[in-house]
C-alpha cells in the first residue's frame, strides 16, 4: 500500500502526437518485444 490507500490507482492516459517516423521506429521497437503490430499501430496518434 502506498500513503495509505487500498486497491489500485488509475493509470494516467497522456495522448501526444507523433510524426511518421517516430510511428515506424515505435512499431518496429514493438515487435522486439514481440507485440503484433495491429495492437502498437492502433494506439498510437500520428498527427
Amino acid at each position: 500500500m502506498w500513503g495509505g490507500r487500498t486497491g489500485s490507482a488509475r493509470p494516467t492516459r497522456h495522448v501526444v502526437a507523433i510524426d511518421e517516423n517516430h510511428c515506424e521506429a515505435f512499431t518496429a521497437l514493438g515487435e522486439c518485444f514481440g507485440y503484433p503490430e495491429f495492437l502498437v499501430d492502433d494506439n498510437l496518434n500520428v498527427g
